[in-house]
């Protein structure tokens, strides 16, 4: 169930309407998913005052999926970008497969790996990625921010960008950072031209010691509006 007030996005009908821009999983794999092996996105927005949902406004929350029947799926929040009672971590929900966006399986250890197709799709679109260098105590010390195009994917290197100004680029091999980017142009903060229509934004922290995770949000970059 949605928690009050909110909206869960289906998936097939904004798939079909930003084909060029929006992965959304074919069927084979949504039937491939079963409790224990896999975890999966849904797409959720607060209802406006007139009832009324915007799909840019949409945050991205993780389900481990523990249940599923012919056409819908239990599962346990895992991550969410939407702070709303209903969805923080450890909370369960249930959805309709038309409303699943991506698919991330588990391996062996109950790890997620790369979606390798979603991944793919990616490749000659434009991403601008935010990253944010934390200290060992957490407090940020550097933001920095580049544009560039996929241009491959594997699960053993990572996504592979060329940057505008021709230099080659890895980010980490986790294609759930890419998050569809709303039009507009995006103002970078250390300076430089505008980037305009991007159509993904990937933003990272990367606290010193540690491994880089994904982190919702803008990093180093003015969101449009």
């Amino acid at each position: 169930m949605a928690a009050n007030g909110v909206i869960l996005l289906n998936a097939h009908s904004i798939g079909s309407a930003f084909s060029d821009r929006w992965w959304v999983p074919p069927a084979e794999m949504l039937e491939a998913v079963r409790p224990g092996s896999a975890q999966v996105k849904i797409l959720a927005v607060q209802r406006g005052p007139a009832g009324e949902a915007d799909l840019w406004e949409a945050r991205a929350v993780w389900l481990d999926v523990t249940a599923r029947t012919a056409e819908e799926l239990g599962g346990i929040v895992v991550g969410s970008d939407l702070e709303v009672d209903g969805y923080e971590e450890g909370d369960e929900l249930t959805v309709g497969l038309d409303r699943v966006f991506d698919v991330a399986f588990l391996d062996a250890d109950g790890e997620p790996l790369g979606n390798v197709e979603r991944a793919r799709f990616a490749v000659g679109k434009t991403v601008l990625v935010g990253i944010t260098v934390l200290s060992a105590d957490g407090d940020p010390i550097e933001r920095r921010s580049f544009a560039g195009t996929v241009e491959g994917f594997e699960v053993s290197h990572g996504i592979e960008l060329r940057l505008t100004d021709g230099t080659a680029y890895r980010l980490p091999p986790d294609p759930r950072a890419l998050r569809e980017a709303p039009p507009g142009e995006y103002r970078l903060r250390a300076g430089g031209n505008p980037v305009v229509d991007p159509d993904y934004l990937a933003t990272w922290s990367v606290q010193q010691g540690a491994e880089s995770r994904s982190a919702p949000g803008p990093r180093g970059f003015e969101p449009p509006g």
